[in-house]
Order: structure tokens, then C-alpha cells, then sequence
């Protein structure tokens, strides 16, 4: 009794699986490469679709075989989710050689529960990249054989009808020779020089092709090694200490005292108007000592008055005068003196 239920579990497993492999439609993919002269480039393509209601986790590769130098054999590989019904397509680039003869061989399968499963090319499953250096030399010896074959027999046909002529001619025995070997060794000269051209042209191609295999046969891998180099960190030098910036006062606590110092009849009034219409409140309008004052003096004494002083030669500036500032030793903190001198120009 055991062994029949075994043997009916097995056959149950059995026809489950075959259930689910025969299920499942198989992918259909489409392969082909493209050959870019100017590039040196080949390009794999791989045109993939999913048939099946349920996505499939595809794998494609690609492999670029030479088979004069193995050594250059390259791969390419990617893998991708294809949804029901979904196509795809997956391109590869591969630099192929001018010289050699190199094959694509494709791969591509796929993951279905587990099951790995092959997907059926349609197309072409390898491509032969063709010896192009190769044919090209081929090809020039073939057309430069034609070409020395051409002169040859139109060298041949001119010398036979020399003959003919010479033949037919009734000149003397002696003239004829002399005339037939003129020919001879003008013909012997243009062989002797195609034959010269012909011998450099061959052996500057071999010298060429010669140079290029052997650059084709070292590895092309280059391996770059980075060296970090730990260098110690710069000690920064303590940095002298700032000093404080005086904070700026209110202008009503600064004194404004303003002289004229021109001669002038009211510029120490209208200067007082102008500071008042600035802010400052504590102004005493009056006369110099003497009235030759040339340039306009705003005196001050600390850094806080400094500010409100140069204030204070703007507006003087902006009225005519040419104001300096000056550091008066004897005024207090928060005095502010203001010599009006000449006017350079109007306001």
C-alpha cells in the first residue's frame, strides 16, 4: 500500500510538470549584426517577444569570436524582465577587427518558474565578420595584375606588328636590325619600370600589413593602477582676533555743531535744516572764527562719530561743498563739528 501511494504521488508531480512545461509558449527572438565601416563597429541585435499571458526573465548574450586572434574575443551580456505580450529589442556594440575573421555566436534563454529554457532564433544564429584589410590587398594585386596583363599585351601586339612591317619592308638587311632592336629595348625599358613600380607598390603593402598585425597582436587591455597618496592636512594658523566694530549710535545723540566758515549770509542755517531733515536733532547753527576756509571740514573724534561724519560730508557733497573728514582729538564722543567753506558748485 505504501508504495502505490508513492507511485501515485510520483505520477501527480509528474503531470503537474508536464502541465506547466507544456503550458508555456516559448519566446521568439530575432538576431542580426550590422557592420559600420566608417566606425569599425558591429552591432548585435537581438528582437525579442513574449507570446505567453505570464513576464519572463530573459538572459541575451552575445560573443565576438576571433578566430586568427583569440585573444580579442569579447562578450556582451544583459537580462531583462518581458512582460505578457511584450517585445523588446537589445542592442550590443562590439569593435571588430579590420584584419582576422571573427563570428558572432548568440545565446538567449529564459526563466519560467525555475525552468530555464532556450529561446528560438528565428534568424541568423552566427555572422562572419570578413577579412577587409585582406580582400582590399587582394584586390589591388588582382587590379594591378590586370593592369601590368593590359600593357602586356599591348606591348606584345606592338611588337608583333613591327614585325609584320619589318617583315614587308625591302630595306637592307642592316637597317632592319638596327630598327628591331630600337624597339626591343624600348620595350625593355617600360617592362623595367613596371615592374620597379610594381615591386615598390608590393612591398610598401607588405611593410604595412606587416605593421599592422603585429600591433593587432599585442593585448589590448591596459591596466591603470591609481595610487592615492595620503598627504597631511594643513595646520591652520590661529587667526588674530577681529577687533569689535563699534556698534552705530543714534543720530540724536550726536552734538552738530555748525559754523560758517565763508562769509556767506545763511549757509550755517540751511546746512542745519539739511542735517535736521536727516535725522539729527541736537544742532547749533554759527559763525567761524575767520570766514577763508577753502574746503569744507566735518570734524569727529571715535569710530561711532566716524560714521555719522561721513554721513554728514555726503550731504555736504550733495550741496556743493568739497568736504573732508578729520579726527579732532579735543571733541567729545558724540560731537560732530561742520566748517561750511567755499561752494565749488551749486546744489
Amino acid at each position: 500500500m505504501k508504495h502505490h501511494i508513492i507511485f501515485l504521488c510520483l505520477v501527480l508531480s509528474l503531470g503537474l510538470f508536464w502541465r506547466t512545461v507544456s503550458a508555456q509558449q516559448d519566446l521568439t527572438a530575432n538576431f542580426y549584426v550590422t557592420l559600420a565601416d566608417a566606425t569599425n563597429q558591429a552591432r548585435a541585435t537581438f528582437e525579442l517577444e513574449n507570446p505567453d499571458t505570464e513576464s519572463r526573465e530573459v538572459y541575451v548574450a552575445a560573443v565576438l569570436t576571433d578566430k586568427l586572434f583569440p585573444h580579442r574575443n569579447t562578450a556582451q551580456e544583459q537580462r531583462l524582465t518581458l512582460d505578457a505580450g511584450e517585445r523588446k529589442t537589445v542592442r550590443m556594440d562590439f569593435p571588430y577587427p579590420w584584419f582576422g575573421w571573427a563570428v558572432f555566436v548568440p545565446v538567449a534563454s529564459y526563466d519560467y518558474h525555475g525552468i530555464t529554457g532556450h529561446v528560438r532564433l528565428d534568424q541568423v544564429t552566427k555572422f562572419a565578420v570578413p577579412a577587409r584589410a585582406l580582400l582590399r590587398m587582394l584586390m589591388a594585386l588582382l587590379a594591378l595584375n590586370m593592369a601590368w596583363l593590359v600593357i602586356r599585351m599591348a606591348m606584345d601586339g606592338y611588337r608583333s606588328m613591327v614585325l609584320r612591317r619589318a617583315s614587308k619592308d625591302t630595306v637592307r638587311e642592316g637597317a632592319f636590325a638596327s630598327r628591331l632592336l630600337s624597339e626591343k629595348s624600348a620595350t625593355t625599358a617600360v617592362l623595367r619600370l613596371m615592374v620597379g613600380v610594381a615591386a615598390i607598390v608590393l612591398v610598401a603593402g607588405g611593410g604595412l600589413w606587416v605593421a599592422k598585425l603585429r600591433a593587432l597582436q599585442k593585448p589590448q587591455l591596459t591596466v591603470q593602477s591609481v595610487v592615492t597618496e595620503h598627504q597631511p592636512e594643513p595646520v591652520q594658523e590661529p587667526k588674530e582676533p577681529e577687533p569689535p566694530q563699534p556698534e552705530p549710535l543714534a543720530r540724536e545723540v550726536f552734538a552738530v555743531d555748525v559754523f560758517n566758515a565763508n562769509g556767506l549770509r545763511g549757509v550755517a542755517g540751511a546746512f542745519a535744516a539739511t542735517l535736521k531733515s536727516a535725522g539729527f536733532t541736537d544742532i547749533t547753527p554759527d559763525n567761524a572764527d575767520r570766514f577763508d576756509y577753502t574746503e569744507t571740514e566735518v570734524r569727529y573724534h571715535t569710530e561711532a562719530a566716524l560714521l555719522e561724519a561721513q554721513a554728514i560730508a555726503d550731504l555736504a557733497k550733495a550741496a556743493g561743498y568739497e568736504p573732508i573728514t578729520l579726527d579732532d582729538a579735543t571733541l567729545a564722543s558724540t560731537t560732530l563739528r561742520v566748517f561750511l567753506g567755499a561752494r565749488s558748485s551749486a546744489p
